[in-house]
């Protein structure tokens, strides 16, 4: 065997090595990961992908998405990315898988760029991210805040009827007068209630 083809074996060896390390890598990040040409055709996809996606990697690589991918948003984010300049490229969207509608994901899009020219584009790094617990949080916050919100203005609209009654506190009875003074006392007190949890949460 000759050095040249010792040289080869070598490098090919190596290359081989690196491959399997990068793609080891790439498995072991927890998200979905999915790598896609100019012309959307995927060139690589994690292990994450398949479950999420309900397929295997074998039949998407070297596919187009249509031929594929099941759910038309996704289909669609996809083919945005076709052929475009790579300033268009970057984005994001949100979508609830249809086989289970109580979980939210993330999916961005981030380009592909050579390292030794920035003009130069290999793909799209395409990323699937379950954001369900933020996205159940945001929700949460914003019932709390409507509630709050309603709690807060209840007594608010109580204390602005009974305050108004008082202007006329002349021509008022006397057992008005104080229910009146009654009824605001009691709202000030629920509202100082519900400003004093508030803190405590």
């Amino acid at each position: 065997m000759d050095t040249q083809t010792v040289v080869a074996q070598s490098n090919t060896h190596l290359l081989s090595y690196k491959h399997k390390k990068a793609e080891s890598a790439l498995n072991s990040i927890p998200d979905a990961l999915l790598v896609i040409d100019d012309a959307c055709i995927p060139t690589f996809a994690n292990q994450k992908i398949e479950p999420l996606l309900g397929i295997n990697r074998e039949d998407m690589i070297g596919i187009e998405p249509h031929e594929w991918c099941k759910n038309k948003d996704i289909l669609s984010f996809l083919m945005r990315f076709k052929n475009t300049s790579p300033s268009q490229r970057s984005a994001s969207m949100e979508y609830s898988p249809e086989a289970n509608s109580d979980r939210r994901m993330m999916v961005s899009a981030f380009p592909l760029f050579s390292p030794r020219d920035q003009n130069t584009l290999f793909g799209m790094l395409i990323v699937f991210r379950d954001i369900s617990k933020e996205y159940l949080a945001k929700q949460a916050g914003a019932e709390f805040v409507s509630h709050v919100s309603h709690e807060l203005k209840t007594p608010l609209n109580t204390l602005s009827v009974y305050s108004e009654l008082l202007l006329d506190y002349a021509a008022l009875p006397e057992d008005e007068r104080v229910n009146a003074v009654n009824v605001i006392h009691g709202e000030v007190e629920r509202m100082a209630s519900l400003i004093n949890n508030l803190l405590n949460i």
